[in-house]
């Protein structure tokens, strides 16, 4: 059967690229193949035949020119991307032309000044714009010359710029014809025109003396002189672009406005991205398309009306150079119902310092660390936004695991407390507000509930903290450190773990012991790293009188290397506080997330650990971040993930028609890029760097449940990095350049509070802290 058979024939693509884009749109329509042109990827062979007959009817009107230029062209999307940007260019040369062309006009006869123009305007409208009305009557009425200034008077008194051109035309044919007509009856002494010619003099001399009198009135709008506010043609232009608009109800639902949405319901655009540099959210319109979906009730007011928000997701898509596709992950994207999908230019400009928009010559370009990363065109369908050529991808696709990140940590309050291991909101609020470290928005609205996790793990007596003013000491020079246990063994046999607290900022180091005699060697390890990652020497430390600190080695190491040890009074555990409330603080955070992940209690050191590397990562009582000030660089969060969140990791060792991915669990990082996951079907720990999560905040809403622990007797296969388990293979900080903040294995008291069950402390009277 020919397709084509009852199709018109398509004009050759030539200078009128409006009338072709249009032949061709129709012509595809009726085929219905049109949709492989506005973003619709082919996959099966039916829908590949589809997309490439429209190919063949495009290159079927082109040139030899314009054929090589699509040549490599995979999709009749790419092939119309490239056009429009060929033949839109010399289209906006054309009508800066014409409109250049419009104010060098000269009035020499009034009939031939009109008919130009008419031309002029016409050729516009033909390259789809046209002549401003308001400005056009004001060039009208500035080029007349001196003998019609009474006529100008009287066209500005009697019209008040509510004519048209051709209005205007009309009455300066009426009038200069009168005037020519009294000119004649002067001349031959004609009187059956006396009448005529006193109504017009009357008339004439009316308007002059309006004229002489508004040269002394001022705008209270433009503040200029000449006119009144009601004859301001500022004031009436912005009035009659308001009565277009047709604005509803002007009172903000949540605060947001998105300018650019508008309802186009007459194009098929459904599948199209445009970008706006005035909207305040990612909008896009279909609920497939997003992952990590959150739902919500929020409403924006829009140009267009009110639209309703019905939640939020992450989007994975390619973004198109110009010459190449880019993966892209956007995270933060409201789904709404709308016509087309919208990407917030200042949204993305005000979270990343590394992105640049460039618009210019009808083009946009979006520019990362210098390089091109989207480039997009003025839109034809709709004013004021441009064409972004952006595709969908679906989500399930092995390669889009890594994906480079566009929007920073979701906006969403709840699932940041979550992220940040039960972090006090209002820390996560300040942090995002005064920016102190990277990746983290700013938070949109408080949809925090009653927490009960919080609650359960962090629920104390008043503080009693005392402020020092530490001004003559460097980072790593004064430490103060503890160990806390005892419990049941972990996943990795740990029972106790050391901390290590920056008495300068706070920040916190823990090495997880499988038994006490691992004190001292684990006490150089932080030693060395203190000096690696900050430089200093330490130079005095603090702890109370438990034997591990006591002993003659632990004395010897520290007399040797010039450290002043300072001791806390047997049973005053305050004058060891800093420690002891870190310590505290750890393991209320730690229950917190393992109450709240519902993941078995063998993975109390992984909790530690994760919750080590959050809180270096937070701003403290001090509203500083511990991370800042001992690398003195910005810490960047947006790798934060909620711990226990179920994911989906790259499997390496597959099978045909196997899985490629396989279930685990996040329970800490490893680095900036690496994961640290559970695997319940073999009850190990593995580093996986290709992995996606799924992530719902339990504090908003019910989330799934962890399967009992029954589950994680089955055994099962794994492609995965595995941690080891044994304390002295496995340091856990290979693999972060910035310095790891905890050992991979561990121990946290999730029961019990004060010295460790078998602690040895001395029966000695109670002094004061001496140096030793």
């Amino acid at each position: 059967m020919n397709h084509f058979a009852s199709v018109s024939p398509i004009p050759k693509l030539s200078k009128n690229w409006n009338l072709w884009y249009r032949s061709v749109e129709l012509t595809m329509r009726s085929l219905k193949i049109w949709k492989y042109c506005a973003g619709t990827l082919a996959v099966n062979p039916d829908e590949l035949a589809d997309s490439g007959r429209a190919m063949a009817i495009i290159l079927g009107t082109l040139s030899e020119e314009d054929g090589n230029l699509v040549m490599s062209c995979n999709n009749p999307e790419e092939m119309l991307y490239l056009l429009r940007g060929k033949y839109e260019g010399s289209r906006s040369a054309s009508i800066m032309a014409l409109k250049g062309e419009f104010h060098t006009i000269q009035f020499d006869d009034q009939l031939s000044f009109f008919g130009k123009i008419r031309e002029i305007n016409t050729k516009l409208m033909a390259l789809g714009s046209s002549l401003d009305e308001i400005d056009m009557c004001q060039r009208v009425l500035a080029i007349l010359p001196p003998e019609h200034h009474d006529i100008v008077g009287q066209v500005r008194v009697m019209s008040e710029f509510n004519m048209d051109n051709q209005e205007i035309e009309l009455k300066l044919v009426k009038i200069e014809s009168l005037l020519r007509q009294r000119v004649k009856d002067r001349e031959s002494g004609k009187s059956s025109v006396k009448q005529s010619n006193e109504s017009l003099d009357k008339s004439v001399t009316l308007a002059a003396t309006k004229s002489d009198r508004k040269k002394f009135i001022k705008c209270h709008y433009c503040h200029k002189m000449g006119h009144m506010k009601k004859s301001c043609y500022k004031w009436l232009k912005e009035k009659k672009s308001d009565n277009n608009n047709n604005e509803s109800n002007s009172k903000s639902v949540s605060g947001k406005t998105v300018l650019a949405i508008v309802k186009e319901s007459e194009m098929n655009i459904s599948n199209r991205f445009y970008g706006d540099s005035g909207a305040s959210s990612h909008i896009v319109n279909k609920r497939e398309w997003l992952d990590n979906f959150r739902p919500c009730n929020e409403s924006f007011d829009t140009a267009g009306g009110r639209i309703k928000i019905i939640g939020y997701g992450d989007l994975n898509c390619q973004f198109h150079t110009g010459t190449e596709w880019h993966d892209v992950l956007v995270r933060n994207v409201a789904l709404a119902n709308q016509n087309y999908n919208l990407i917030s230019i200042g949204q993305l400009e005000r979270i990343h310092e590394d992105l640049s928009v460039i618009i210019g010559s009808g083009k946009m370009k979006i520019m990362k660390n210098g390089k091109c990363l989207l480039t997009g065109y003025r839109s034809e369908e709709i004013n004021n936004l441009y064409h972004l050529p952006i595709r969908v991808v679906d989500s399930s696709s092995p390669s889009f695991m890594n994906v480079s990140l566009i929007s920073s940590s979701t906006a969403d309050l709840a699932l940041l407390h979550e992220r940040f291991c039960h972090v006090n909101k209002n820390t996560i609020i300040k942090m995002a507000k005064s920016r102190i470290v990277d990746g983290l928005s700013i938070i949109g609205s408080d949809n925090m509930g009653f927490c009960n996790a919080c609650n359960d793990g962090k629920l104390t007596d008043v503080s009693h903290r005392l402020s020092e003013k530490l001004s003559n000491i460097k980072p790593g020079q004064s430490i103060h450190i503890d160990i806390a246990g005892y419990t049941d063994q972990s996943l990795h046999g740990n029972k106790y773990y050391l901390i290590c607290v920056d008495e300068k900022t706070s920040y916190i180091k823990v090495e997880f012991l499988k038994n006490r005699d691992d004190v001292f060697n684990k006490f150089i390890k932080i030693v060395n790293q203190i000096k690696l990652e900050t430089g200093n020497n330490v130079l005095k430390i603090r702890s109370d009188r438990g034997s591990e600190f006591t002993s003659n080695k632990f004395r010897g190491y520290v007399d040797s290397h010039g450290i002043t040890h300072q001791f806390a009074c047997v049973g005053v555990s305050q004058q060891n506080g800093l420690a002891e409330r870190h310590v505290r603080n750890v393991n209320d955070h730690a229950t917190s997330i393992l109450v709240s992940s519902g993941l078995p209690k063998i993975l109390w050191d992984e909790a530690v650990n994760c919750s080590v590397y959050v809180l270096n990562r937070t701003m403290n009582y001090k509203n500083e971040v511990p991370y800042n000030d001992w690398f003195n660089k910005k810490a960047n969060v947006s790798n934060f993930i909620v711990f226990g969140s179920r994911g989906k990791a790259l499997n390496d060792e597959i099978r045909k028609f196997e899985s490629k991915t396989i279930d685990v669990y996040m329970v800490g990082y490893q680095g900036d890029h690496i994961y640290r996951c559970y695997l319940p079907n073999k009850r190990e720990v593995h580093l996986v760097s290709a992995v996606k999560f799924e992530e719902i905040p339990k504090c908003r809403s019910v989330a799934y449940s962890i399967p009992d622990d029954d589950m994680f007797s089955v055994q099962s296969t794994s492609g995965f990095t595995k941690v080891n388990g044994d304390n002295d293979d496995d340091d856990g900080n290979d693999d972060d350049d910035d310095g790891d903040d905890g050992d991979s294995n561990g121990v946290v008291d999730v029961s019990k509070r004060g010295r460790p069950l078998g602690s040895k402390n001395k029966t000695q009277n109670k002094v004061e802290i001496v140096n030793y």
